[in-house]
């Protein structure tokens, strides 16, 4: 292709374009024309662009020079994604394709491209959700796995669950809370803290201080609360709480045996809000029912054991 800034013809097709293009000496990147699209989306006036380096409009320099040398040797270049920038220094991603021109009568480099951050923000949410959803997998399968060979007590094997899911989440602190009899108070049977390794226990948290976040325990499947300080169904305890641990977020699972609430397995998030993926969300759900079943295995296996004892006294006493 041969053009010519001063063709009436060219000029008209190269800002008419509905893709931003850009024309660039090969031999040393200097600007020599970018259309109105390309103006407006890298915020440089197109007469102002002429003369410049297109070099600092890359995240990279060097993906540059790989281009150029690309279309020096092939002629052209297709479906190439860089990380560009706009002129106040914001950063975006684009797919390129660059042709070798003559433009008046100087060797140079057209290129066309368009944005695909959006698109690319999208495969990178759906590549972490994927990989996500494979750790997911395999540590239910181990939990599952362990849980039936198991021959340890319940106090192990919720141990073994909250480790495993403070790691899978990537969460700072897991713990589980048990409801007391009169239901007016949550106290917490282990907490693990990822950061440093510790398991403790003791801590209490009572239905006066907090209504609105046992009323939620007893209604809701899942509590995910992006932001504790301002969700209503946990800045009840802001102060008493939230703030003196530092949390940001939480993902709350209520336990439940016959539509009966009587725990909770507690994800804390330390630092700032954070969103809680759908994927973790049933990760976490799928985890509580681990913990349910660990515990009604655990009652029936005490209570097998008290009648066993109950029956031998029995036998004794009548012989």
């Amino acid at each position: 292709m041969t053009a010519t800034k001063d063709d009436p013809g060219f000029a008209r097709l190269f800002d008419a374009s509905p893709y931003p293009a850009v024309v660039t000496r090969l031999s040393d990147h200097t600007i020599l024309a970018i259309n109105q699209y390309s103006s407006e989306i890298f915020g440089v006036a197109q007469d102002a662009a002429r003369g410049q380096s297109v070099l600092p409009y890359y995240v990279d320099p060097r993906a540059r020079e790989r281009l150029a040398e690309a279309v020096r040797r092939h002629g052209r270049v297709d479906a190439q994604r860089l990380h560009v920038k706009r002129a106040g220094g914001d950063t975006f991603w684009v797919q390129a394709s660059a042709r070798l021109v003559k433009f008046d009568n100087e060797t140079a480099v057209l290129t066309v491209f368009n944005d695909i951050t959006e698109q690319l923000a999208a495969e990178n949410a759906l590549k972490a959700s994927e990989q996500r959803l494979e750790t997911q997998s395999r540590v239910l399968t181990e939990l599952t796995g362990r849980h039936t060979d198991r021959r340890g007590s319940f106090d192990d094997e919720l141990r073994d669950i909250l480790k495993a899911v403070a790691n899978t989440l990537e969460v700072d602190r897991v713990s589980m809370w048990r409801i007391d009899e009169p239901r007016r108070a949550i106290h917490c049977v282990a907490m693990f803290d990822r950061r440093t390794h510790q398991f403790e226990a003791g801590a209490a948290l009572t239905r006066d201080t907090a209504p609105d976040y046992f009323h939620a325990l007893e209604r809701d499947r899942v509590i995910a609360a992006e932001n504790v300080l301002t969700d209503p169904r946990t800045c009840e305890f802001k102060d008493s709480y939230l703030s003196p641990n530092g949390i940001g977020a939480m993902l709350d699972i209520p336990l439940r045996q016959d539509d009966l609430m009587t725990g909770v397995l507690c994800c804390e998030h330390i630092g700032g809000a954070r969103e809680w993926m759908v994927d973790e969300q049933n990760f976490a759900l799928s985890s509580a029912n681990l913990i349910a079943i660990a515990a009604m295995d655990a009652e029936l296996s005490d209570a097998a054991s008290k009648l066993a004892a109950a029956e031998a006294r029995v036998r004794q006493t009548i012989e």
